[in-house]
């Protein structure tokens, strides 16, 4: 099963594993968001949304 992950495309770009893919949307608990969201755009965790 691993090994269907191993170099898979995702529409996020190259990434060589699964864990590498769920890391990119995993949730900072220091910056209160993902990689994700600051790559596209939003920004770090504002106090006045909580």
């Amino acid at each position: 099963m691993k090994e269907m992950y191993k170099n898979c495309h995702f529409w996020i770009g190259f990434v060589e594993s699964l864990k590498e893919f769920n890391d990119y949307f995993d949730i900072d608990i220091k910056t209160g968001t993902s990689k994700f969201a600051q790559d596209i755009g939003f920004p770090f965790k504002d106090e006045e949304l909580d």
